[in-house]
């Protein structure tokens, strides 16, 4: 059975073929994440399914942004940000003066530092001091309030992975491939490994408000807890708070008891790691967006006399990650997932009471209101936000790479905001309704209309602007449809939109029929059924006998049903009615089989039996009038291939039978002759039992089974003198056998 391609072009020629509409409605609805497909600008989408307005992503200019990378950043007191890169190793600050945005780069000494590729992380110290760590060099250098730059400590490690300095100037700083915590002290001139763990990444680490220190491993993603007492000590024990079934834990951000962390997994965990086992969703939250789990519920938020020990033996997963998550440890120990994506995440931050989100790929930063446990995003250009930094609790700057980019978030939510929906696609051209806001505030609407999927000049220009929260669409008929909803105050708020629309109704498509033998006794094969009819030859098979060639659509025999089955559709997704007819080739007329009235299957069983031997092909007409049942029903219909009904037997005449002296071969030689003739088919078999015996094989007379009527020519030699019975039996294409007998005397040689 073909597929549907046979169709996709009928349909296309039938969107311009009809005029007429279709008696029903239907309504293209957007709410929840929805949302998401569209363009936002100075918008954010919550978990609830909320578009209201945020504050403006101001883009800063900067040099070699196509081929720039931001990796890391750090903020200081007074709200100057600095940015690292990996091209290059390059700092930039972020400074604002007098209201001016000024984005600057630090001037680093090519002699010294121009080896190095990458600023993998930024730290500031109480004093406004930013340090940063260098890769491949592994040296954390110290920029002075006044820009002045030093290496501060060089650590014999490849990677520097984070960095944090406690109120007494102690720095932390996490390591690979070997796993090394260190804790560096006197300005720089002491540093010791306080931990060598036997994950191979220290990933990231975080210290909380009781200074205690949280890190994050990659290999297996571990998170260890030091408490304040412990990091005091020269050899801190730490405790496993988590073994998450991920592959790294990406980034922390401890508050008030409370652990937020990013956690990122490989493919093959994925799939299984964070599925309902794990996490359960929260009472009216969403799936994607709130959900929370048993975790380690009921015990300390560490496991108390847990060894950082030896963990799983798993290779550093270089290539392969897939997702990613964000996760919230209470004080209880409760596991919550606020997020869960398909890709990495890859910075974690929090203020006064929201926590800010950066991932890779999905060109967002996400903000998670803690009291509200609500998620919202932002949209950006750039598909990477890896670094960005909060003053004051709130989100201030952000760094993306490619490209790379530096955005200043304005300090205001503004007064003005713009969403752009999608392109709705209604399939055929469409008569459009009312659209209808579910929405709170002042919103000015407009929409455009036009026939190809992207807009061009070939659109309707935007409509004029309405502001009310229900009104008939104003741009012209079409294939698509866009909305534009702009904010005029900041209090709007757009939850759900409707648009009601009608479509011209279109001509259904009969795409295939198909003819098959179905259950039950008897002849019948099409192109799908390759269970032979057994010919008697084949009962008792005689060695080398040829396989006869059979049909392909070739049906018939007693008890033979006789299954006609045909693809449809409609492209308005009517519900069709089908009336099936059949015509016999010499036949004038099509006779229609379910009399009873039309069926709404796409299958009918019939009894070849009832039907004389012929040529034949189907006729099926499909309807969507139920769909129409006013008026402006279309019809369309396909007439199968040819195909055998074949109920008769072959028959065999006129046989006799003469024995001649062979001189060639010196033998009497018998030939029984006849003719074979079959009234639809071919003749594929003859065969013959002499006195009773076994069947045998035989050819027609001119050695090749391909015509209707074949002679026969039976050779037998050396008969005994005297009378002799033989029985021949024929068969056709349709295994349907007529047989036929001879008693004749063998003379006296």
């Amino acid at each position: 059975m073909k597929p549907f391609k046979a169709f996709i072009a009928t349909a296309l020629m039938a969107l311009f073929a009809s005029q007429a509409l279709a008696v029903t409605s239907s309504q293209w609805s957007l709410k929840n994440q929805d949302f998401a497909k569209g363009e936002m600008k100075n918008l954010s989408l919550s978990s609830k399914g909320q578009l209201r307005l945020e504050r403006a992503f101001k883009k800063m200019e900067i040099e070699n942004k196509d081929s720039l990378a931001i990796w890391s950043s750090a903020i200081d007191s007074k709200g100057a940000v600095y940015f690292g890169t990996g091209a290059g190793a390059a700092i930039y600050k972020l400074t604002t003066v007098d209201k001016v945005d000024k984005l600057e780069k630090i001037k680093l000494d090519e002699k010294v530092f121009g080896d190095d590729i990458i600023v993998t992380k930024m730290a500031v110290d109480s004093k406004d001091n930013v340090y940063a760590a260098l890769m491949p060099s592994s040296r954390i250098i110290k920029i002075t309030p006044d820009g002045a730059v030093s290496v501060y400590v060089n650590l014999s490690e490849f990677y520097i992975w984070d960095l944090c300095i406690d109120a007494k100037g102690n720095m932390y700083v996490g390591t690979g491939p070997a796993g090394r915590l260190y804790k560096v002290t006197d300005d720089g001139k002491k540093n010791s490994v306080i931990f060598d763990c036997d994950e191979n990444h220290i990933f990231s680490l975080a210290l909380a408000d009781d200074g205690s220190l949280y890190f994050g491993t990659s290999q297996n993603a571990i998170l260890f807890k030091i408490s304040a007492e412990e990091l005091a000590k020269e050899k801190p024990a730490p405790t496993v708070v988590y073994d998450f079934p991920g592959t790294d834990i990406r980034a922390i951000y401890a508050r008030q008891g409370e652990v937020f962390l990013a956690v990122n997994n490989a493919a093959e965990k994925a799939s299984r790691a964070y599925g309902e086992e794990m996490f359960r969703e929260e009472s009216g939250g969403s799936s994607e967006h709130s959900s929370e789990g048993p975790g380690a519920r009921g015990s300390d938020m560490e496991r108390e006399g847990t060894a950082a020990g030896k963990t799983r033996g798993v290779e550093y997963p270089v290539q392969g990650f897939q997702g990613g998550i964000v996760a919230r440890i209470d004080k209880n120990g409760d596991i919550q997932l606020l997020l869960q994506t398909k890709n990495l995440v890859a910075n974690i931050k929090g203020g006064d009471n929201t926590v800010y989100i950066a991932t890779v790929g999905e060109n967002r930063v996400y903000k998670y209101d803690i009291t509200n446990k609500e998620l919202s995003f932002m949209s950006i250009k750039e598909p990477q936000a890896l670094a960005f930094e909060l003053f004051k609790g709130e989100l201030t700057a952000v760094g993306t790479s490619n490209p790379g980019v530096v955005y200043r978030v304005e300090d205001k939510v503004p007064q003005e905001g713009v969403y752009t929906s999608r392109v709705f696609d209604a399939a055929s051209n469409s008569e459009w309704g009312n659209i209808v806001f579910r929405a709170a505030g002042k919103l000015s609407i407009q929409t455009r209309s036009g026939n190809t999927e992207t807009p061009d000049n070939t659109w309707t220009q935007w409509s004029d602007a309405s502001n009310e929260n229900s009104f008939l669409v104003k741009s012209t008929h079409g294939r698509f449809l866009q909305f534009r909803a702009t904010w005029q105050e900041q209090q709007a708020v757009i939850e759900e939109v409707t648009i009601y629309y009608s479509v011209v109704n279109l001509r259904p498509v009969v795409a295939n029929i198909a003819l098959g033998a179905g259950e039950g006794r008897g002849g019948g094969r099409d192109s799908t059924d390759r269970d032979e009819y057994p010919s008697p030859s084949q009962r008792n098979p005689i060695p080398q006998r040829p396989e006869p060639q059979k049909p392909t659509r070739v049906f018939g025999g007693p008890n033979q049903p006789l299954k006609v089955a045909w693809q449809a559709m409609d492209p308005n997704g009517d519900p069709l009615e089908y009336n099936v007819y059949y015509k016999e080739a010499r036949e004038k007329r099509w006779k229609l089989l379910n009399r009873q009235g039309p069926t709404h299957e796409t299958n009918l069983a019939l009894q070849s039996a009832l039907f004389p031997s012929g040529k034949y092909r189907i006729r099926v007409v499909a309807s969507d009038k139920p769909g129409n049942p006013n008026g402006g029903a279309l019809e369309a219909e396909m007439i199968s291939d040819e195909f055998i009904i074949d109920n008769t037997a072959p028959t065999i005449a006129n046989m006799a039978a003469a024995t001649n002296k062979d001189a060639a071969r010196n033998v009497m030689k018998t030939v029984v002759s006849g003719l074979a003739t079959e009234e639809t088919t071919h003749i594929t078999t003859i065969e013959y039992a002499l006195d009773g015996a076994d069947w045998a094989y035989s050819l027609p007379k001119d050695g090749v089974f391909d015509n209707a009527a074949e002679d026969l020519a039976i050779m037998l030699d050396n008969l005994e003198p005297g009378e002799h019975t033989i029985v021949v039996r024929v068969s056709d294409e349709n295994g349907n056998i007529g047989t036929a007998h001879l008693v004749f005397d063998v003379p006296q040689p």
